[in-house]
């Protein structure tokens, strides 16, 4: 997960208002009733255009007011996969003892607005993005806004800056794991025989132990001192049977994702670049993190 920390995000931003479409809408109307008011010289329909305005003019001022004090402190984002979206989240804090409304940063989705922040409260906006290469990547700046009460006007203040996000190569591909004979025992395993157990899927043939094999009629492997080390899967690029860079990466991902659902110890190699083996979910990161970052 990505945080963007600065001492300057914890400052109160301008807080900028606009008029919405509907705020628009609602003045041509209210000056359209002014004029027919004032053709006829009608007092009832004079009276309702000035309540329209008055009602036009308040909303400015409430909407503005909503958004002052607000403060957004950091962003968050964690890294995802190459044609997903990813999930910005922003955090705020209501200030200067007053409750904010309907409060979002991302226009185009009603669903991530939090309804009420009390005072003294904290919440996390959501922004969605998709991302659709890999790589490092940043968004445009997007603002915190506001069109509470009545839809009329928008205020919205600036945001601290918006992190890089981190998007991994899409797993895809149709060429399976390495085969067994890619695997290869820990290289600190010493000669020492210490025992025999029986034959598993992976074990190197050589330490099969044939003669022990014919009077068991049972497969049995020798074991060595340092056997009970893991076996490693390298995953190399060299491997990977198809033309471009880019679809090598993504089936490096999915042997990745692969080998960490199953639980295999693997190591991955792309150019000149090589990675230790390992099997943690830090480790499946670090791994997704060398191939979108990966140059051909």
């Amino acid at each position: 997960m990505i945080k963007n920390n600065k001492k300057n995000s914890k400052k109160h931003s301008t807080t900028s208002l606009k008029l919405t479409s509907e705020g628009g809408a609602w003045f041509a109307l209210s000056f359209l009733i002014f004029l027919i008011a004032t053709n006829y010289n009608n007092n009832v329909v004079f009276l309702l255009a000035c309540l329209l305005l008055g009602v036009w003019l308040l909303s400015a001022w409430l909407t503005l007011k909503n958004m002052v004090g607000l403060k957004c402190l950091h962003w968050s984002v964690d890294p995802c996969f190459e044609g997903s979206d990813a999930v910005y989240r922003l955090l705020v804090e209501a200030h200067d003892g007053q409750s904010h409304f309907e409060i979002g940063c991302d226009e185009a989705n009603d669903t991530h607005r939090v309804t009420e922040l009390n005072k003294g409260k904290r919440h996390w906006l959501l922004f969605n993005t998709k991302m659709d290469v890999r790589g490092n990547h940043k968004p445009s700046d997007t603002s915190v806004f506001s069109t509470w009460p009545f839809g009329l006007w928008q205020a919205s203040c600036r945001t601290p800056d918006i992190p890089l996000c981190l998007v991994y190569p899409k797993p895809m591909g149709n060429q399976p794991l390495p085969s067994l004979d890619q695997r290869c025992l820990d290289i600190h395993s010493t000669d020492e025989l210490s025992g025999l157990r029986s034959y598993q899927e992976g074990d190197n043939l050589r330490h099969i132990d044939w003669k022990a094999m014919a009077r068991s009629e049972q497969t049995l492997v020798k074991i060595f001192d340092g056997d009970h080390q893991q076996q490693t899967l390298w995953l190399d690029a060299k491997n990977v049977q198809v033309v471009g860079f880019e679809d090598k990466c993504r089936q490096l991902s999915r042997w990745v994702v692969e080998c960490e659902r199953q639980g295999i110890q693997y190591g991955l190699r792309v150019g000149a670049t090589m990675l230790s083996p390992g099997s943690t979910r830090i480790h499946q990161h670090l791994s997704l993190r060398l191939l979108a970052l990966a140059r051909e």
